[in-house]
């Protein structure tokens, strides 16, 4: 008999013996730390022989043993030894779902540090071979961070958190991770990592060519003080206008340093990257056709003409505005001139009072001639 087989013999007595102390029975009651020992030590034998689904089997009755046994450390600590094995097997489904355990434990035994020290670990494990496992465990852990206001146990882990969505696209995420990053470091009273949240998220609406999302982004960000005092404002003003004004080359060299200096290498890339989006840019300028859908200009210049002949009626006769044939215009030529005819008359009918003072004057001569008769 080899080794090995010795070795699983071993294991296999380790599990019987384990089997019998976690039953309970009229004369025993059940020992569940010792069977959480003998489960424990079978499983490691099969962790050296590379039994994988065994040893993760036994530590996992382990650990609900420990459990059991109000052991909820050596329990958190045991599930975490399954989650190693469901790791090498590359089941990332299993390594949450051991974790999440884990973390239940841990939690129990006032041991919440110790859990976001687990899952970070495996998460930084999983982030290139699995990422939405990776995801699932950074949301975990930064959950138990959020519950608890332990911000200080690990603030490194919600940029991490967003650098991940923002490798794998998930920009929904990345937007929010940066916004809890932000809250993270303001709790922490540290305004300049929440101010390289800020120029984060301005910078990757610049990425992806969306001048609107960034300008709106910038504007909330400039109605906060620390922001509007950081060296974060100043750079992303500069990017974002050299968006804007087309200037091709976004940054010169000394420019590129600085940001170097104080800005997580991830998004100092992408902001290097990046020159002015032309196709983005276009899209402003036809912002001031939509906002003028009433069209007010083109009435008034219709109404215009109707004003200027207005001013001209003080000098056309009304009955020229009726003529629309030539047929009705000799017809008023006609009638004016009948009309002129009647007013050369009018003014001999006018000396017909005239006529009238010859008889006076007659009467005058008369009462002259009396006047002389009676002299």
């Amino acid at each position: 008999m080899s080794e090995a087989q010795k070795e699983i013999k071993r294991a296999e007595a380790y599990i019987k013996q384990a089997k019998k102390d976690e039953k309970k029975s009229i004369f025993h009651k059940p020992e569940f730390g010792e069977a959480a020992t003998n489960f424990n030590k079978a499983a490691d034998i099969y962790a050296k022989q590379s039994m994988l689904d065994e040893a993760k089997g036994c530590y996992e009755r382990a650990a609900g043993c420990y459990d059991q046994d109000g052991q909820s450390l050596k329990a958190g600590e045991t599930y975490a030894n399954a989650a190693k094995m469901a790791f090498q097997k590359d089941d990332p489904r299993e390594v949450v779902r051991l974790l999440q355990e884990c973390k239940v434990q841990y939690l129990e035994g006032d041991q919440g540090m110790q859990a976001v020290r687990t899952m970070k670990d495996f998460a930084q494990k999983l982030r290139e071979s699995h990422p939405e496992a990776s995801y699932t465990l950074y949301d975990h852990l930064l959950e138990i961070i959020e519950n608890d206001g332990k911000y200080h146990w690990e603030k490194d882990s919600f940029v991490d958190l967003a650098i991940l969505c923002l490798e794998n696209k998930r920009y929904e995420e990345c937007f929010k991770a940066w916004e809890r990053a932000k809250k993270a470091f303001l709790a922490l009273k540290n305004t300049d990592g929440a101010s390289h949240c800020i120029l984060s998220v301005i910078a990757i609406h610049l990425q992806r060519n969306d001048i609107v999302a960034a300008k709106k982004a910038l504007d909330e960000a400039m109605q906060e003080d620390y922001f509007t005092r950081s060296q974060d404002f100043n750079c992303i003003d500069m990017i974002y206008r050299g968006v804007k004004n087309l200037d091709g080359d976004l940054l010169e060299v000394g420019q590129k340093n600085i940001i170097l200096g104080f800005i997580k290498p991830e998004i100092a890339r992408i902001i290097m990257s990046f020159s002015a989006p032309k196709e983005a840019v276009q899209a402003p300028p036809k912002q001031p056709a939509k906002q003028a859908p009433p069209k007010p200009k083109p009435k008034p210049v219709k109404v215009t003409p109707p004003v200027e002949e207005k001013k001209d009626e003080e000098d056309v006769n009304p009955d020229d505005l009726l003529v629309k044939t030539p047929e009705e215009k000799k017809a008023l030529e006609e009638k004016r001139a009948e009309e002129a005819e009647k007013g050369y008359q009018e003014p001999v009918q006018e000396e017909e009072p005239e006529t009238e003072e010859e008889p006076e004057a007659e009467e005058d001569k008369k009462e002259d001639e009396d006047e002389d008769w009676l002299l």
